[in-house]
């Protein structure tokens, strides 16, 4: 599994220079900070320090296909991973002097009745109390390295211009997270249910996944459009997974969506000589190949929908999913698990419904991708 930290470039290398150079990554690093608020959430003040900048690119390409090719064919990706890592410790540095700002801090900014006097009113809480790092920051070899990606500004001491576009971009972005946080809804994770959607219709992905005889193993990835016509568009997702489940879990669809988020374990199936990891989703009706599904997750932004087919009716839940957190979560707790876990059966998680009968988890091994 690709490791799921900020990838290290090379700081050595010749960046290229030029005003249409700058145009293009300035349009590209746009599109990135619109896109990241897009999937921004305000709950756990780290979002900014997750970002995985490849995950950005490659939604760029599909959003946003010549400009990323523009990026690519001018060898511009370095450039624009180092612009994008300037703004986001921008934004990292919000995010911190927030977490530090005491209740009554944060009453006198939301007492401002207007936008901008809210925005001053930050301000005035990073003049007087917070310390914001204003400088061009440096990404590699430390604050010693002499090359300064940010060097597109023309600072000198009359003209502090990438000072006040820094305090004014931190601003924005702690008001932004503190206003957040006041009207944000319940975050996810706390609700008990999620909504579903149940459909007898078929189509040719239904049809194959209940004939075929790879589907009590294999996970299939779709487009949404190969949906059946009644569930198309009902997910914020350009793809959506499919798979075979017993029929017990579609007599109460409820159960599908009980939130017990991603969890990761390594089970032991008869027949197989080393141990699989997986992920399972909910609640332990389904559990994917671990390095299949991560690749897989990478792709979604919103939330992780699942079309969950019976042999007569169908389920479609929109899992609750924030793609940077539960990325990380998911890397960080397979690493601590390959050094050392305790390997689980399938039985052991085994789920009895009220006709007494019972399922265990659908362990799916393979993945085939139909997008």
């Amino acid at each position: 599994m690709e490791q799921y930290i900020d990838k290290q470039f090379n700081t050595d290398a010749a960046i290229p220079r030029g005003a249409e150079v700058d145009a293009i990554t300035e349009k590209a690093v746009d599109y990135a900070v619109s896109i990241l608020n897009e999937v921004w959430e305000c709950h756990t003040l780290e979002f900014w320090h997750h970002i995985d900048s490849n995950d950005v690119y490659s939604w760029m390409q599909e959003d946003e296909p010549e400009l990323a090719e523009s990026i690519r064919t001018r060898d511009l990706k370095q450039k624009f991973h180092r612009r994008l890592k300037e703004r986001l410790h921008l934004s990292e540095q919000a995010e911190s002097m927030v977490s530090g700002m005491k209740p009554l801090d944060l009453q006198a900014i939301l007492a401002q009745i207007s936008d901008e006097a809210q925005i001053d009113a930050v301000k005035q809480y990073i003049s007087e109390k917070a310390y914001v790092n204003t400088k061009k920051w440096q990404y590699g070899q430390g604050w010693e390295d002499d090359e300064d990606y940010a060097d597109d500004w023309d600072d000198t001491e009359e003209d502090d211009a990438y000072e006040d576009f820094a305090i004014e971009t931190i601003a924005r972005e702690a008001l932004r997270i503190i206003i957040g946080r006041q009207q944000r809804l319940p975050h996810p994770r706390h609700d008990s249910k999620y909504p579903f959607i149940e459909t007898d219709d078929v189509c040719a992905i239904i049809d194959e996944v209940r004939n075929s005889l790879a589907s009590p193993t294999s996970f299939y990835v779709i487009n949404d459009r190969s949906l059946p016509v009644s569930l198309q568009g009902k997910s914020r997702e350009k793809r959506c997974i499919v798979v075979r489940v017993a029929d017990q879990w579609l007599a109460d669809p409820t159960l599908l969506c009980a939130v017990e988020g991603f969890k990761h374990r390594f089970v032991r199936i008869e027949g197989n000589v080393a141990p699989v990891s997986v992920f399972s989703v909910g609640i332990n009706a389904l559990w994917l190949d671990a390095q299949k599904a991560y690749d897989i997750f990478r792709l979604m932004r919103h939330e992780l929908p699942i079309l969950y087919v019976g042999s007569v009716k169908s389920v479609l839940v929109a899992h609750p999913y924030t793609h940077f957190d539960d990325l990380r979560y998911l890397w960080v707790r397979t690493l601590c698990a390959e050094r050392g876990c305790q390997e689980v059966t399938p039985q052991q998680f085994e789920t009895r419904f009220p006709d007494c009968t019972v399922a265990v988890p659908a362990v799916k091994r393979n993945m085939v991708d139909l997008t």
